[in-house]
């Protein structure tokens, strides 16, 4: 490059090893620089705290060019593409089968979906009910699995890494591999856990060690920040808290506490944390399910039930599309686990597609409530009329 042409600074893109101090000495004070795809073929589902551990232990790290975890889409999707779906319940693998395989459930060597249908069966208690209940397991690994990828990345954002690119953000086909919104562009759960995760404030816990971090990509400090922590157990008992005020500096990550490991608690429990501003805004909420014995056995999560929220909304017309905000209260004593809003049509109960919310999968504990906008378009719902629908698709 420096003897062709003179005009251009070399910058190292690769994941191979470079001589910087020879070949890129003005680079000195960026990095880390370059891509890296070092390792393991990174397209299957692995537990959380391996992509934390690959931050500090795969050499040149800098900006990982590929990770992606099979995800499958919703059910009203699946039915849409797979013909006979949850016909054959003596299928051994039920619901799997060759239609399946034919839209992406195929493997070789571990690649691809085997280890993300086992952490489904073993990890998070799919038992064969049906094909629905499977859909609505594997949003629960979506979630978990595309915000890891990214909470690992931002746990040593500039110090190591700078960045990952998912494989990838949707199909080109109806499938179940590798996709954040499908061929319908239909989001599933791994879109909005990507975009917790991507948000320029964000308070996170690192799977690796339950340590607290927020994580600033604004080029602002901001000042008298409240990073709340709170642990419940299964019943949603209030086992431990913590509170600390924080100035948080711009373009870092910041550690702040740790999650301690508590004894006699519930095999799935809970971690719920907030970011909150000097006037009590919430800025950044995430929230985690632990298993407390390490065995990664979130079979409890499957079991929880359906719970009726009470929902309200507005509707405006802007430009061509109708903008909805919708309300959902959970006036229970239960959780609303990743219940997931969608707008179907009053005549058939087609969900209407596309339509983008700016939020979805919500969890609401007893007494919570929650604003979310979405927005279609107008020709996409006819002469028809809508209604919100909430809770697991059947």
């Amino acid at each position: 490059m420096k003897n062709y042409d003179t005009t251009r600074a070399f910058l190292a893109s690769t994941a191979i090893w470079w001589d910087w101090e020879k070949l890129t000495p003005y680079i000195k004070d960026d990095y880390p620089v370059g891509t890296t795809d070092n390792g393991a073929p990174d397209y299957t589902w692995y537990p959380i705290d391996y992509y934390f551990d690959m931050v500090n232990e795969v050499e040149n790290q800098m900006f990982r060019n590929e990770l992606g975890v099979p995800a499958i889409p919703t059910y009203s999707t699946l039915k849409k593409f797979i013909y006979n779906l949850g016909d054959d319940k003596t299928n051994p693998i039920f619901p799997l089968d060759s239609v399946w395989a034919e839209h992406g459930a195929w493997d070789g060597d571990g690649y691809a979906f085997k280890a993300y249908d086992e952490a489904i069966r073993q990890h998070y208690g799919f038992d064969t009910k049906s094909a629905a209940d499977y859909a609505h397991i594997a949003q629960i690994v979506n979630a978990d699995s595309y915000r890891g990828m990214y909470e690992a990345a931002n746990s040593r954002m500039w110090s190591i890494t700078t960045g990952i690119m998912i494989w990838k953000l949707n199909a080109s086909y109806p499938d179940v591999l590798w996709e954040i919104y499908d061929w319908y562009l239909n989001q599933n759960s791994g879109y909005y856990y990507t975009k917790k995760a991507c948000e320029p404030l964000h308070i996170q816990m690192n799977a690796n060690n339950n340590v607290v971090s927020i994580i600033n990509t604004h080029d602002k400090q901001f000042n008298n920040l409240k990073v709340k922590a709170v642990v419940y157990d299964f019943d949603l008992k209030e086992k431990w808290k913590r509170e600390e005020e924080i100035n948080m500096g711009k373009d870092r990550y910041q550690e702040i506490y740790t999650i301690p490991q508590l004894s006699k608690m519930t095999p799935v429990y809970f971690v719920k944390l907030e970011l909150v501003d000097e006037n009590g805004k919430v800025l950044s909420d995430n929230l985690y399910w632990k298993s407390s014995d390490g065995s990664l056995d979130f079979s409890d999560l499957s079991k929880l039930e359906d719970v009726e929220l009470e929902l309200s909304y507005e509707t405006k017309e802007i430009g061509g599309e109708y903008c909805v905000n919708v309300k959902l209260k959970n006036q229970s004593q239960s959780l609303s686990f990743l219940n997931r809003i969608r707008l179907v049509k009053e005549s058939s109960n087609e969900e209407i597609l596309p339509t983008f919310w700016d939020d979805n999968f919500i969890t609401l504990f007893p007494g919570e409530e929650k604003t979310i906008q979405a927005r279609f378009d107008k020709n996409d719902l006819g002469n028809d009329t809508f209604k919100i629908v909430a809770g697991r698709e059947k």
